[in-house]
């Protein structure tokens, strides 16, 4: 199932030198906030996923597939 991703955190374990993230989610039906946490393997996938979750809206987790995804954007926007 996808969800709409709410909220979420970060945290950064230094001493396995490994990043986690709790992603806060709803989907469609207005069902209660799920959890789902998840376990980068390096620390530039950390990166790249906090990149997402940071900078982009919105975002969805997709539970079967395992894939943080963004919404449609128009091409050609940029930053202003």
């Amino acid at each position: 199932m996808r969800y709409m991703v709410l909220r979420y955190s970060i945290s950064w374990a230094t001493a396995q030198h490994k990043g986690y993230i709790t992603l806060m989610a709803n989907d469609d039906k207005g069902k209660p906030t799920l959890r789902f946490g998840l376990d980068p393997g390096t620390s530039e996938e950390f990166i790249c996923l906090v990149d997402i979750l940071r900078n982009e809206k919105p975002v969805f987790w997709d539970d079967n597939s395992e894939t943080l995804e963004t919404g449609f954007e128009p091409a050609g926007e940029g930053e202003r």
